[in-house]
């Protein structure tokens, strides 16, 4: 949880926002690595801009991270 409110707090100041990963948290709880999948899903089933961009972020036990720009 702590992580999230970190994550959230820096993308705010970035004029972003982590809406779609709190939402898949708040209806399947943590599922570990999955979850970051299942957001991914969320940002696959919508009709983006091309050459948009995302981060996407994973952070696992023991403190693993690991990061990916995306562009569609």
């Amino acid at each position: 949880k702590k992580i999230v409110q970190t994550v959230e707090e820096l993308f705010h100041k970035l004029g972003k926002n982590i809406d779609d990963t709190k939402e898949v948290l708040r209806i399947y709880g943590n599922m570990s690595s999955a979850t970051v999948l299942f957001v991914l899903e969320r940002f696959m089933s919508r009709e983006l801009n091309k050459s948009s961009k995302g981060l996407m972020l994973s952070f696992g036990p023991g403190f693993t991270a690991q990061r990916i720009l995306l562009e569609w």
